[in-house]
């Protein structure tokens, strides 16, 4: 049977829990610049973020007093736009040829007329 605290009712363990702080860490809804380029990770400095805000259809944001926001959704929906799809050489190899293919045939037609 659980002790509970006469005075909040909480059973004793919880607040033991609550006072030794061992609630696992909750990742932050917001990042400053900072926060942000550190949670990217090394492919955006700081000063690479800070040009994104003024560009059209640059990364959202919020601006308190001096203080720049950035919320973690947002961030996320921003980096997805320059997602690249990786390309396979051979699948690239094989339509450059069959354009160039096709650019001799109609060549060679033109000369037979």
């Amino acid at each position: 049977m659980k002790a509970f605290s006469q005075s909040t009712g909480v059973p004793h363990n919880y607040r033991e829990m609550a006072s030794t702080k061992s609630f696992p860490p909750v990742a932050p809804a917001y990042f400053d610049l900072k926060g942000a380029s550190a949670y990217v990770g090394r492919g955006l400095s700081v000063k690479r973020l800070r040009k994104a805000l003024t560009e059209p259809g640059g990364l959202p944001h919020f601006r308190i007093g001096g203080k720049i926001l950035i919320s973690k959704k947002d961030l996320d929906l921003w980096l997805i736009r320059f997602r690249q799809e990786p390309i396979s050489l051979d699948l690239l190899v094989e339509e450059v040829m069959a354009e160039f293919k096709d650019g001799h045939r109609k060549k060679t037609k033109g000369k037979q007329n």
